[in-house]
């Protein structure tokens, strides 16, 4: 009973400090899809717990429905984009999500550009390299001939 009492407290807790529940959501293969919008607005929000900034982009496709892309860490996206430019977005489709429709970008074409973010399984391609954490196996050394 102890037990049971003790993780429900946990859990109410954690929702409580970090004020949502824990909303794990994967890239899916089997629900790719292609669009094409112009760029309303692009964002960097904290996600996966409030532990990473990630950059998202709002656009409005064709069919005038607004769609929230969720693109990569911010740290890893190194290209200039404007509100206004038209795009096309490759990803997995997770369905609405408030007044957006939610889709987890593979690939982004704008401006005869092609910013490739996941392999072909679906694998980030920022997986391991943060360039704040060291690689497998690599340390800091100091000191004489060593690097920071």
């Amino acid at each position: 009973m102890f037990r049971k009492t003790f993780i429900l407290m946990i859990l109410f807790f954690e929702i409580f400090v970090f004020g949502e529940t824990n909303k794990f959501h994967f890239y899916n293969l089997k629900k790719v899809v292609a669009l094409e919008g112009k760029i309303l607005d692009f964002k960097s929000e904290k996600v996966y717990r409030r532990r990473s900034d990630f950059f998202f982009i709002y656009l409005e496709d064709k069919n005038g429905e607004k769609v929230k892309v969720e693109v990569c860490p911010k740290w890893f996206f190194n290209e200039d984009l404007a509100k206004g430019m038209k795009i096309k977005v490759k990803g997995s489709d997770l369905g609405k999500e408030d007044e957006y429709r939610y889709l987890i970008a593979k690939e982004i074409e704008f401006g005869g550009d092609k910013v490739i973010l996941r392999d072909k399984f679906g694998f980030p391609l920022w997986r391991g390299k943060n360039p704040n954490r060291l690689s497998f196996g690599e340390r800091r050394r100091r000191g004489r001939g060593g690097k920071k």
